[in-house]
């Protein structure tokens, strides 16, 4: 991310979201009315396409991947809101619009959205501008994740380390070192006295995939990294299963593309389906 502004891959993975309600027909995997404005691209651009990886981002498989991640995260929540209070927290929030969009039906969640601040003062900036208020249960929390301690701003915003939490790492896993992020799972657990989970996407390394898919990752990977965000790390499922109970955790559910497919695309009818690439992983350490 380029010093002093907004993170663009934020940008993109908002539009990318937004383009489902825009190009795809209901039922929707995920609907974000919102995030095409929080993108903060023109409504031409958004239509042609024309600005950085526009047309990438909107292409029905990325469209796919970043509207059922954000939904399969917020499934979660809404499946331990139900059951008790909970805190939720967001690690490398974005441009994530959960607060703003279903504040009303979970307002016993407590939100953490946890970014830097020049992402974070982007979005404070693109709600105000549409007349969307930061609900009262919603923190954004600016932290610089390679010199702040996460632990101190969230203590700062009021988090409970009694209370039950489920913790979120989208597009993150991939930009962080391995070490780090062996140490960000295991400060979760050990930030949360009781039910804690942690739930995440991950890239496989490309040569295990399919010549198709592996071609794409290289060409994200090297726009990624055009842009000042490299990727530099890649997983198997042995990998994250392995970080993750090492972390603490008791259980870790995997998300592969069949089972996201069959969970959330099977019966539509406008050819919208997720790639092969996107692999997500949930993990609990129950109180």
């Amino acid at each position: 991310m380029k010093s002093g502004e907004p993170s663009m891959t934020a940008r993109l993975c908002a539009a990318a979201r937004g383009a489902h309600l825009r190009l795809d027909r209901a039922p929707y995997v995920l609907e974000d009315a919102l995030a095409d404005a929080l993108s903060g691209f023109t409504p031409d651009e958004l239509a042609t396409g024309s600005v950085e990886q526009l047309d990438q981002f909107q292409s029905p498989s990325t469209r796919a991947t970043m509207t059922v991640r954000s939904r399969i995260v917020e499934d979660v929540v809404a499946e331990n809101a139900a059951k008790r209070p909970l805190q939720y927290v967001i690690f490398g929030a974005g441009l994530d619009t959960f607060a703003y969009r279903r504040s009303l039906a979970l307002q016993q969640v407590a939100v953490f959205e946890v970014d830097y601040a020049s992402t974070q003062v982007w979005k404070r900036q693109k709600l105000a501008e549409i007349g969307v208020a930061v609900p009262e249960n919603t923190k954004l929390i600016e932290v610089d994740f390679e010199t702040e301690a996460f632990e101190d701003k969230l203590g700062s915003a009021g988090f409970d380390a009694d209370l039950p939490t489920v913790f979120s790492l989208l597009g993150v896993s991939q930009y962080i070192t391995t070490a780090a992020f062996r140490d960000l799972a295991a400060r979760t657990t050990t930030l949360v006295s009781g039910h804690c989970e942690l739930i995440l996407n991950f890239i496989p390394p490309v040569d295990t995939l399919p010549d198709a898919s592996a071609e794409a990752v290289r060409t994200i990977a090297k726009k990624s990294a055009e842009r000042g965000e490299p990727f530099v790390s890649f997983y198997t499922w042995e990998q994250i299963e392995a970080v993750l109970t090492d972390a603490g955790f008791i259980e870790v559910e995997h998300f592969d593309p069949p089972k996201i497919r069959r969970l959330y695309f099977d019966g539509r009818t406008d050819g919208l389906i997720v790639g092969n690439v996107l692999r997500m992983a949930r993990a609990i350490r129950p109180a």
